[in-house]
Order: C-alpha cells, then sequence, then structure tokens
C-alpha cells in the first residue's frame, strides 16, 4: 500500500480553494519547466520529508498521477529514500524534465532522488523530439485567449457535451463514464483555470525537443500504451530503441489507461516499483 500524489496542475488548486489563478503577464508563462518545478517543490518539501518521519525499517511507497512512489530500499539517495514519476498523456514532457533534472548522470538540480519514469500513452517519439514551431504555438495561443474566438471555443470545449464527445472520439475505448464528464466540467472548468488549460492546448509542452533528455535518461523507464490506440502504439515502440533503460507494455484501453483500466494500471505500477 501507500499514499498516491496527484498534483492539480490544469485547474492550479483553485477547485480546492488553494491557489490563485495563473496571470501570465506576472508569473510569466514557462511551459513545462514551472509545472516541473512546482512538483519538484512537492516532491522535496512534503512527500519525501512525510514519509521519512514514518520509516519503520519497512519499503514505503508514495505515488502521484504525475508523481512519486519513495523506496526506503534505495541505495543511491543519502536518505535512501527516491521517487518513481509517473505522467499521463500529453504531460509526458513535464515527467521527462522532473526525472532528468533529478536523476544522474543528466541531473541539473544535483539532486539524484529520481529513480524511475513511467509514461502513460505519451506522445509519440517523434512528437517529443521536434518542436512545434514558434509561429504556431503563438497563433494557436493567440486564439485560445481571444476574447471572441477564444471565449465562444471555451464555453463550447467545456460543455457535458463536448467533453462527451470528444472523450470518446479521441480517448477512451468505450464510451466515457458519466464521473468522468462531471470532473471535466466541474468547479475546476472556471475560468480562472483556462490559462494552463489554454498553455497545454496550445502546445506549449512541446515547444522544445526532449531529445537529449529522453537519449540520456539511465533510470528505468516504462511506457504504457492502449491496444485500442493502435497507431501511437507502433510509434511508441521507439522510446523502447532509443532509449537506454525502456521497455514499452500495452494495456487495455486507448490514452486515459489508469481510467480505463485502473486495477491493472496499478497492478504494472507496483510490478514497476518492486523491481527498482
Amino acid at each position: 500500500g501507500g499514499e498516491v500524489y496527484a498534483p492539480d496542475l490544469i485547474g492550479c488548486g483553485l477547485e480546492n480553494g488553494v491557489a490563485d489563478n495563473w496571470i501570465p503577464e506576472k508569473q510569466g508563462l514557462f511551459f513545462p519547466l514551472s509545472w516541473a518545478e512546482g512538483c519538484e517543490t512537492l516532491i522535496e518539501e512534503e512527500i519525501l520529508p512525510s514519509v521519512r518521519k514514518r520509516k519503520r525499517g519497512k519499503s514505503n511507497f508514495a505515488s502521484s498521477l504525475l508523481g512519486a512512489f519513495t523506496n526506503s530500499n534505495s541505495s543511491n539517495d543519502d536518505d535512501g529514500d527516491g521517487v518513481i514519476v509517473v505522467s499521463q498523456g500529453g504531460l509526458a514532457p513535464v515527467g521527462v524534465s522532473i526525472a532528468s533534472r533529478n536523476s544522474y548522470p543528466t541531473s541539473l538540480t544535483g539532486k539524484n532522488y529520481v529513480k524511475g519514469l513511467i509514461m502513460a500513452s505519451p506522445p509519440k517519439w517523434n512528437e517529443m523530439i521536434t518542436p512545434i514551431p514558434e509561429n504556431n504555438l503563438s497563433d494557436q495561443y493567440d486564439f485560445f485567449t481571444s476574447k471572441v474566438r477564444g471565449g465562444l471555443a471555451f464555453a463550447l470545449l467545456e460543455s457535458k457535451w463536448a467533453v462527451e464527445f470528444f472523450s470518446n472520439l479521441f480517448l477512451f475505448s468505450n464510451d466515457c463514464d458519466d464521473e468522468w464528464i462531471e470532473r471535466a466540467t466541474g468547479d475546476a472548468a472556471c475560468k480562472e483555470a483556462r490559462t494552463p488549460v489554454m498553455a497545454f492546448n496550445a502546445g506549449f509542452c512541446n515547444a522544445r525537443s526532449f531529445e537529449y533528455e529522453l537519449t540520456n535518461l539511465e533510470i528505468k523507464t516504462l511506457v504504457l500504451s492502449g491496444l485500442d490506440d493502435e497507431e501511437r502504439e507502433e510509434q511508441r515502440r521507439k522510446y523502447g530503441s532509443e532509449m537506454k533503460n525502456c521497455v514499452m507494455e500495452s494495456l487495455r484501453g486507448k490514452n486515459v489507461l489508469p481510467w480505463e483500466s485502473p486495477v491493472e494500471f496499478c497492478v504494472v505500477l507496483r510490478e514497476f516499483v518492486e523491481n527498482i
């Protein structure tokens, strides 16, 4: 067993009333670095200290959807603790950034607490190593932030009808359920939370190539792909051939495997953790 940490990146914590809305003119738009740094702060200031306090000589685990398992059996960290980063879908650049910045030999922080990386339904390999052109990013972001066109687009996209339609079209093997629709259209779908959604949909997470990080990572890496996502599954096999220590497994589902196959997903994660 263990704790699960799921950082609120898209909603910025607004749903739980614990954060201010993101104002680009004040905080800037540094994606995916800002998200990676936020997760690093969570891991360093909350997750690892909390686990260390409770350690009683057993192996402890903590996890997050874009987060971590801690393993007290790890010998590569001063405190014997490490984390496994788990990313979902288009947030793979955030997961790769955290893993690369905090594991040897690529560490930019001087820390070495990331012991493994799991990417569920990541973009195709070529999409991860090919930057989206700057003019495309600018055009897409300008569209989403425009009061007229962007406002109308978001009014549509945040509707239950649109969420259900596009989820069934692109994300799920079978029809999405009511809970998925409610979560996607609930309090988190407020105007104050739109900025990170706009940045994500504009493609900011792929504004640069992650080829260096991916090809130089030495930690154990697992790519999970949906059996019903045949085109991307074939393209994702390049992770295994291009990375130093990466394998791919397929699970029932399409593009949201933790939701479509939660039991199988958890089994795979535990097996991964136990073999670190």
